[in-house]
């Protein structure tokens, strides 16, 4: 990114944040830059992890953390998002904010991150003057949705906001799309079980068991605006650590994404 760029953007972060004289605490900026190796993949990956571990100790001594990413690579991008997870660097009360100038339908693999943390994407316009939009995604969104524009911004009109909606909404309180989440458990042979159609994929049966945990995640479900849809893990275990550091049964479903929800 240009240095104007990057300004810019600090501009943007100004008007949004505030005055940030009215903190409670002394505020600081710290920069880290991977510079990418175009001939060896492995070298870049272990640059990134040993900046995110730095960038994740500054974390744990500050109160409050917003994370800005400038990149127009999307391997580089894609790359962060994993290992920003992966090293626990995005956290729910770490914003993040992604800048960069490539087009949405290049940034499948970052949107899918940024829709299950509390991020935003900054996508710059090539154009005479500095443009700006400001894009959210929510969790579990469809193939093919288009982010909900936020804001918009150019170095000529400033900032204009585009829904009612807040920067930095908890997404997790009421889902928009109504996913449907994969739950992971073992049903007991003593469990009384029944089979019957699922009104929410019709076409499709549903495994209902008559306890308190279904009954705990029917009324989660119904309160979140979700569906469910029940999963026996292959090797029917409850699932522990291998040797190999790879985890079995129900919380390996978990581990691997297979499953969103486990009941043990």
């Amino acid at each position: 990114m240009e240095t104007t760029d990057v300004n810019e953007l600090l501009r943007l972060s100004y008007l949004h944040f505030g005055n940030v004289t009215n903190l409670r605490a002394p505020w600081g900026v710290g920069v880290f830059e991977v510079v990418a190796d175009n001939q060896n993949i492995n070298v870049t990956q272990f640059r990134l992890s040993q900046v995110i571990t730095q960038a994740r100790q500054l974390r744990l001594k500050s109160w409050s953390v917003t994370v800005v990413v400038v990149s127009d690579d999307p391997v580089f991008l894609d790359t962060f998002a994993k290992w920003s997870l992966k090293g626990r660097l995005l956290v729910w009360t770490t914003k993040l904010l992604v800048l960069t100038r490539l087009p949405l339908h290049r940034l499948d693999d970052i949107r899918h991150t940024l829709s299950m943390t509390n991020s935003l994407l900054l996508q710059l316009s090539n154009t005479p003057t500095i443009k700006m939009n400001v894009f959210l995604d929510h969790p579990y969104f469809p193939p093919g949705t288009p982010p909900v524009t936020m804001a918009s911004w150019s170095s000529n009109k400033g900032l204009s906001k585009k829904t009612c909606i807040p920067y930095y909404p908890d997404k997790f309180y009421k889902f928009v799309h109504r996913p449907r989440l994969i739950v992971s458990r073992l049903v007991i042979a003593t469990e009384k079980t029944e089979t019957v159609d699922d009104p929410d994929h019709p076409g499709e049966k549903k495994t209902i068991a008559y306890n308190a945990e279904n009954a705990l995640i029917e009324a989660i479900a119904k309160s979140m605006n979700f569906t469910i849809k029940f999963i026996r893990p292959e090797d029917g275990e409850w699932g522990y650590l291998t040797s190999d550091g790879l985890w079995t049964g129900m919380i390996g479903m978990v581990y691997r994404e297979v499953g969103k929800v486990s009941l043990v």
